[in-house]
């Protein structure tokens, strides 16, 4: 083939075409690869052990952008970025029956999904082809009006995804899903903020618990209870009725388990079929000797990469422990019993980790790695930051959960506890935290708050929150500044309480913080919402330090690390200068006043007198 040229080095007409469609080729949607199930007739007879599956297309490139998923009904076989491609199927993975095979187009650029072809087969490996409900001792008989209906999902942009209060939060796929107190749902893309809200068939909620299995999003409402599940590629969604009333199906919890959705968290564990609405226990899928421990007692579920696990809280011998069984391909091991603090008020599990919250403190134990390998995590002796109402939730490294109005947050790795108190925003509560990348995501009274533990922000600090360092090493002055202050303070110990006095004959509130810092080099009027006002100094949003000035409501203080404070208290016992804390405290103003060169930490101490000795 050849091209003739006019005078002007033009390209013909011809030319132009064929060279505009080798560059459009790259970007062509990969739709038109047209990706198809190359053995469709074997596919037809019924199906029993391993069977190939054999993915083809008219060309073998695919978009980058794009990758290919096989799904058998809700459960994901294999994704793969190349065709011609092959797998083998075994087909003892799904129930005897009817099954549809899925061949689906990922858009990782758009995050939509198409089906490009599905073919319907007859699984039969001589089993039922439905789980059967059944009554035993430790089965309740089930409600009657459980029920299930699938109608076209409503979903509108959200224009503001973040914001109206928040109920439920999920991560699964760099994707955060939000529950609201209506029964919504709000899908949100952080990287390209951009959000899509699902509405269910009928208005309730509040949302209390979400998961992602299979392609699938789930959530369940409360009041009426109901458990709702979405496909994206389909726009449909299917709304399971859990009951009402007496016999409403108790549920706090969900997870996908085992090819199923687990409800937990109010009475005993159930297992929905997600094909087919059957509803049973776990003696449907775990041997009787696992079901029957779990009869009455707290049980957890969670699963990743097909490995299923199993808590269960039980009374032994020695005290209360915590057994663990890990399923895969139909086989359970015990991968132990732990024992875990007679007061042990809450659990938190991970494939990677088990939690054990009591009064005190909380109890991690390793379940990869050196399997059983225990630390305990003291709370301040002057706090209670034992988990209250929302679950708490465990990804990695971290562990968060919400105490008494705040969040708490602990680093496994670097072994390190913190608070964070909502004293930048009125009327702020958080109602549920979900581990994300470098920090958390936190549902609120105000909408979703994003704290990043590596930048906070300048006027809303940790997403709304003022972070508290706590444990051993906040509780001791970081410099020689706060040293001397520590002196100062403890010198003024037990000085009766005087309205309008600043000397060691009496004293009120702040008359004792002026007095601290007139000793410290530093002038501050007498009157706590005149420190608060004061032009010297700064107003700390982020992170409290030693000696940090707290002004609330005609009262101030002087923060001492670990969640003291020094300040005046009158109680019964005392009515004068002494110890109290920040727990419980509201509308409060941070203040700093000591000189940057004070606030050094001593690992930034020592780098700084390293470089001076140079």
């Amino acid at each position: 083939m050849f091209f003739l040229f006019s005078g002007r080095d033009r390209l013909p007409r011809t030319a132009l075409c064929l060279l505009a469609l080798l560059l459009a080729t790259p970007l062509l949607d990969a739709r038109s690869v047209r990706p198809r199930f190359d053995n469709r007739a074997a596919l037809r007879a019924p199906l029993k052990g391993e069977v190939a599956l054999r993915v083809i297309a008219d060309r073998p490139g695919l978009p980058i952008e794009t990758i290919l998923e096989l799904r058998a009904d809700s459960r994901t076989l294999a994704t793969f970025n190349r065709i011609p491609f092959e797998m083998a199927w075994d087909t003892l993975s799904v129930p005897d029956g009817p099954c549809t095979l899925y061949l689906v187009i990922l858009n990782t650029r758009t995050d939509r999904e198409t089906v490009a072809e599905e073919i319907r087969v007859a699984i039969d490996n001589g089993r039922p082809a439905r789980i059967p409900t059944r009554e035993t001792a430790s089965v309740p008989a089930l409600p009657a009006d459980v029920g299930m209906a699938r109608q076209e999902a409503q979903s509108a942009p959200e224009p503001a995804p973040l914001s109206g209060e928040a109920t439920a939060l999920h991560i699964s796929g760099g994707r955060l899903y939000i529950g609201r107190s209506d029964g919504r749902l709000t899908i949100y893309n952080p990287a390209r903020r951009m959000a899509v809200t699902v509405q269910p068939p009928q208005s309730g909620g509040p949302v209390v618990s979400i998961a992602t299995g299979a392609g699938v999003i789930w959530w369940l409402a409360d009041s009426p209870a109901a458990l709702y599940a979405y496909r994206e590629p389909e726009r449909r969604i299917t709304a399971y009725s859990l009951g009402s009333g007496e016999n409403a199906l108790p549920a706090g919890r969900i997870a996908w388990w085992q090819g199923r959705i687990a409800l937990t968290g109010r009475g005993p564990a159930r297992l929905l079929d997600p094909k087919t609405g059957e509803i049973a226990g776990l003696e449907a899928i775990v041997p009787p000797e696992i079901a029957g421990s779990a009869t009455g007692a707290p049980v957890q579920l969670e699963e990743e990469a097909g490995r299923s696990l199993l808590s269960v809280l039980s009374a032994a011998n020695g005290g209360p422990a915590i057994q663990v069984w890990q399923g895969s391909q139909g086989r359970w091991i015990l991968l132990g019993s732990f024992p875990v603090l007679e007061d042990t008020v809450a659990l938190s599990l991970t494939p990677r980790a088990l939690a054990a919250f009591g009064r005190s403190g909380v109890t991690t134990i390793s379940l990869s790695g050196e399997i059983g390998a225990a630390a305990f995590h003291p709370f301040p002796a002057s706090a209670f930051l034992a988990p209250t109402g929302a679950e708490p939730a465990m990804s990695g490294s971290d562990l968060w959960w919400i105490a008494g109005g705040m969040i708490c947050h602990l680093d496994l790795k670097g072994k390190r506890m913190a608070a964070l108190i909502p004293w930048n925003e009125k009327g702020l509560t958080p109602l549920r935290a979900v581990s994300g990348a470098g920090g958390a995501w936190v549902a609120t009274t105000l909408g979703v708050r994003r704290i990043a533990l590596d930048s906070p922000h300048p006027r809303q600090g940790y997403g709304g929150f003022v972070r508290l360092p706590l444990g051993e090493e906040a509780a001791r002055p970081p410099g020689p500044a706060e040293e001397k202050m520590a002196a100062v303070i403890q010198g003024w110990q037990g000085v009766p309480y005087l309205w309008g006095g600043s000397t060691k004959q009496g004293t009120d509130c702040s008359g004792f913080v002026s007095s601290v810092y007139r000793e410290m080099g530093v002038s501050l009027p007498h009157g706590s919402q005149l420190i608060g006002t004061v032009k010297s100094g700064k107003v700390v949003r982020d992170e409290l330090r030693y000696g940090d000035v707290l002004v609330f409501p005609g009262h101030c203080a002087i923060y001492i690390g670990d969640g003291r404070t020094a300040e005046t208290v009158r109680t019964p016992a005392m009515r004068g200068v002494g110890a109290s804390s920040i727990w419980g405290r509201r509308d409060v103003i941070v203040r700093r006043f000591l000189k940057p060169s004070a606030l050094l930490l001593s690992s930034d101490r020592r780098t700084a007198e390293r470089g001076e000795r140079r």
